[in-house]
Order: C-alpha cells, then sequence, then structure tokens
C-alpha cells in the first residue's frame, strides 16, 4: 500500500484494515494526525503503523484491539516494544482491548507531556475521593415515553 509522502491528516473509520501496518510500503514523514477507528487493527499492525510515522504529534486508535493477548506472534506481550513516539501530543486507545502492562508499555513510548487516553472507567482512581463515584455522576438518559 503506497500512501502520498505529503499527507498531513489520515481520517479512517470502521474499515477492515487488518494488515495495514505490515501493508505500507513507505514512511509517512509529514503526517502529524492518524486517526484510525473501529478497523479491526491488532497491536503489530499498530506498531507497524506507528513506526512509519517519526512526526506525529495526534494519534486516535480508539476501537482497535491492540492488547489483551490478542497477538497474533509467539512473543509475550511484556516482550513486545511500541515504537519511540517522540511528538505525540495527544493519544487516545480507548476502547482497545489494552490491560495494564500494555497501557505501560505505551506509556514509556510516549513522550513526558503528552496526554493518553485509555481506558473508559465508570469509577475514580483519586485517592481520598470517597467512596463509590469520587464526587462523580453518571447519567444515563431514558428516551421511553414510560414513566
Amino acid at each position: 500500500l503506497r500512501l502520498p509522502p505529503g499527507l498531513r491528516v489520515a481520517h479512517l473509520q470502521a474499515m477492515e484494515l487488518r494488515g495495514l501496518g505490515q501493508l505500507l510500503e513507505s514512511s509517512l514523514p509529514n503526517l502529524q494526525e492518524l486517526r484510525v477507528l473501529d478497523c479491526n487493527l491488532s497491536g503489530a499492525d499498530a506498531r507497524g503503523l506507528l513506526a512509519q510515522c517519526p512526526r506525529l504529534e495526534v494519534v486516535d486508535l480508539c476501537g482497535n484491539t491492540l492488547g489483551g493477548g490478542a497477538e497474533s506472534d509467539d512473543r509475550p506481550r511484556s516482550a513486545v516494544a511500541w515504537p519511540r513516539m517522540r511528538h505525540i501530543r495527544w493519544a487516545d486507545f480507548r476502547h482497545c482491548s489494552l490491560e495494564a502492562e500494555d497501557e505501560d508499555a505505551l506509556r514509556a513510548a510516549l513522550p513526558a507531556g503528552a496526554v493518553a487516553e485509555f481506558r473508559v472507567s465508570l469509577e475514580s482512581s483519586s485517592p481520598g475521593a470517597g467512596g463509590g463515584g469520587g464526587g462523580q455522576h453518571v447519567m444515563f438518559d431514558d428516551s421511553s415515553d414510560e414513566e
């Protein structure tokens, strides 16, 4: 697969792109923003893709199965390294089946000032926030006509 080397922004959504990381024929040296949402990427696909984007500032891989033992090779996940993403300012890895060690490996590949989103959780992780919801409320609106 050959993409234009001058490409700066790419947004792909709800496509079957498994294997994309291995199919790229050249790097994307000017790509600054990459959003590949719900495209059935594996962790190996994402690592291959990110390795081809040295100037990436924004990455959104939400909805792809990047972790959780979904790797196709026989290496343990702890031995799988993510490419160093030196310029990332914001990253979204929510709904990616990432476990704690997957998240740790990704954090290690990001610069210190990067904002990264990993999990969607209704529980508070802040200490001393008080029981249960930590002062946060989640509201679900009922659209039915019944009362």
